[in-house]
């Protein structure tokens, strides 16, 4: 059974790390077979030691990740495409399938300013991670001053969820969306009111069946106050 406006998405892929070609070969793939519901997230990533180990430059991280995304979106959208650049050269590069609608929404991982601004700049979507609703406001009020006459992307956030902690205690480990069902209506109203359109949760559980009961309390318990 597909549910007609469930969307299928990472979030985050560190973009940096990734060859920019199979990454865009990967997503078109995805995006065609999932009737174009997919969207990827990507960040620059922020663990100097895992670039260490790949033989990557974290200095340049940001340069790399805005590079890509015109590489990937010149092959979504180019039957035949061209590109030079610093980090990436390509001469008549195709990828089969393309996505049907151009490219697939972009979410712009990360809570900097540079995330912030380079969501602004050529993202769908911003989308942070542990954060709490007064940072995102005040990342969304950036990202509005950065938009530079574009239309306003949608603001998601990734949030670990927490079933019984008490609230105060599971806040003080960046975990926001906790407590009672009334605790977490109200913080996830807070986000609301800063710009949030979509929540990604991530429950705390300690297996399968705890998280799919996690699940359901919050989709009966939660949800129905934020349906429209």
């Amino acid at each position: 059974h597909v549910v007609p406006d469930m969307l299928l998405g990472v979030n985050i892929v560190v973009l940096p790390l990734l060859d920019a070609v199979v990454l865009a070969n990967q997503v078109a793939t995805l995006s065609r077979l999932s009737g174009e519901r997919f969207v990827l997230g990507v960040g620059v990533g922020g663990n100097e030691a895992e670039f260490e180990r790949l033989g990557s430059d974290f200095a340049n991280r940001g340069l790399r990740a805005d590079e890509a995304i015109e590489v990937m979106r010149r092959l979504w959208r180019e039957e035949r495409a061209d590109f030079k650049g610093q980090f990436h050269n390509l001469t008549d590069m195709a990828i089969y399938p393309r996505p049907r609608t151009g490219h697939p929404p972009l979410w712009i991982g990360g809570s900097s300013t540079a995330a912030i601004d380079r969501a602004a700049r050529v993202g769908d979507a911003w989308a942070p991670a542990l954060v709490d609703p007064q940072a995102l406001g005040k990342g969304v009020a950036r990202l509005r001053q950065g938009l530079s006459g574009r239309p306003m992307i949608s603001v998601a956030t990734a949030e670990f969820v927490h079933p019984s902690r008490p609230f105060d205690e599971a806040k003080a480990d960046r975990v926001h969306v906790a407590g009672t069902p009334a605790e977490r209506i109200a913080t996830l109203d807070e986000y609301q009111e800063g710009g949030l359109e979509h929540l990604v949760c991530h429950f705390v559980a300690s297996g399968m069946d705890e998280q799919l009961h996690h699940m359901r309390f919050f989709s009966t318990e939660v949800m129905p106050h934020f349906a429209e």
